[in-house]
C-alpha cells in the first residue's frame, strides 16, 4: 500500500490527468499489495513515459524497498523503447543497498557495463553505500 501511495504522489507530482490516476487511486484505496500497481506508466493523451519518469518510478521502488519491482520496471522500460541510463542503473543499486542485496548491486553494475553504459562517480558511491549497509565493509574496498 505504500509503494502505491508513493507512485500516486509521483504521478500527482508529474502532471497527470484525473483520469490516469483513477485506477491508481482505486488501487491504494483497496490496500492492494504494492506488486499489483500497474506494471508501468501508459500511454495516454500522447504523452509517453520517458527515461526520467521510468527512473523516478525506479527511485520509489528503492525507497520502498521493493528491489524485485524496480527491476521489472528495467524491463517494462526496455518493453517501452525507453533507453535506461546512468541514473536508471544508480537508482537500481540503491534499490538492492536498501533492501540489503550487495550481490544484485554488483550484478547491475555488471549488466549496466554489459549494456554500454559508464558508471560515474554517483553509481559507485551508491554501490560502497550498500556495502557499508550490510557491513561488508571489505568488500567495499575492493
Amino acid at each position: 500500500m505504500a509503494f502505491a501511495r508513493i507512485l500516486l504522489s509521483l504521478l500527482v507530482l508529474a502532471g497527470a490527468s484525473a483520469l490516469q490516476l483513477q485506477p491508481m487511486a482505486r488501487i491504494a484505496a483497496v490496500g492492494a499489495s504494492p506488486l499489483r500497481v500497474p506494471a508501468a506508466p501508459r500511454c495516454q493523451f500522447g504523452q509517453k513515459p520517458d527515461t526520467v519518469t521510468f527512473n523516478i518510478v525506479v527511485d520509489a521502488c528503492g525507497k520502498a524497498k521493493q528491489t524485485r519491482l524496480a527491476l521489472n520496471f528495467l524491463e517494462e522500460m526496455r518493453g517501452a523503447g525507453v533507453v535506461p541510463n546512468v541514473s536508471t542503473y544508480t537508482a537500481l543499486i540503491d534499490a538492492c543497498g536498501k533492501s540489503g542485496d550487495v550481490d544484485l548491486a554488483e550484478s547491475i553494475l555488471g549488466r549496466m557495463v554489459t549494456s554500454g553504459v559508464v558508471p560515474n562517480a554517483v553509481t559507485f558511491t551508491t554501490l560502497i553505500q550498500a556495502c557499508c549497509r550490510t557491513h561488508a565493509f571489505v568488500r567495499a574496498l575492493a
